[in-house]
C-alpha cells in the first residue's frame, strides 16, 4: 500500500472516472508508458487511435491534462493506492 495517501483522497481523484474501467485502464497505461501512445495501445490490445479517444474522454471528466505532471502524478498515486492499476486486472 501507500501509506501517505488516505483511501478517501484517491477515491476523490478518481471520482470522475469511477465505473469506468475502460477508461482507468487508458489512464493507468497511458501513465505507466509515460504518455507514450503506441505502448500503451500495445498493453491494452487497442489501435493508437482508441487509446486517444479515451484518454481525451477522461481529460475532459478529470477537467485537466494528462500531460500536466500534477494532475498525472496525483492520479498515478490514486490509482496504485486502489489498485485500480489496470496491470493488477485480469
Amino acid at each position: 500500500g501507500m501509506p501517505f495517501v488516505t483511501d478517501d483522497w484517491a477515491h476523490a481523484v478518481l471520482a470522475p472516472l469511477r465505473g469506468r474501467v475502460a477508461l482507468l485502464a487508458a489512464v493507468a497505461a497511458y501513465l505507466r508508458h509515460r504518455g507514450n501512445w503506441e505502448r500503451a495501445a500495445r498493453e491494452l490490445g487497442l489501435h493508437r487511435n482508441s487509446i486517444r479517444s479515451r484518454i481525451a474522454q477522461a481529460e475532459r471528466l478529470l477537467g485537466g491534462d494528462l500531460a500536466d505532471p500534477d494532475l498525472a502524478a496525483r492520479l498515478w498515486v490514486a490509482l496504485r493506492a486502489t489498485e485500480l492499476d489496470a496491470s493488477k486486472e485480469p
